[in-house]
């Protein structure tokens, strides 16, 4: 038996309202949004190498497509 993955598209719904500025704990809600998405896309697309970064590419055929929509009180697509 084998496991194949076939292309994965995940979308993130980015809430870029006016609370985002406002403080959590020692940070923005939008600082730590950036570092939560940041991460995100570091677990899905790279493992770590022996220094603990997500250095490796585990994704060499480009096989996890991911995108991100901005929303505060509509969607805003932008024009490609």
């Amino acid at each position: 038996a084998q496991q194949g993955v076939s292309k994965i598209e995940v979308i993130m719904a980015l809430d870029i309202t006016g609370s985002m500025g406002e403080a959590s704990g020692s940070t923005t809600k939008i600082a730590a949004l950036r570092r939560a998405a940041t991460n995100f896309v570091n677990i899905l697309k790279f493992n770590r190498d022996a220094g603990g970064n997500y250095t490796i590419p585990k994704d060499p055929n480009n096989l996890i497509s991911i995108g991100m929509v901005p929303y505060s009180s509509n969607v805003n697509i932008p024009v490609a």
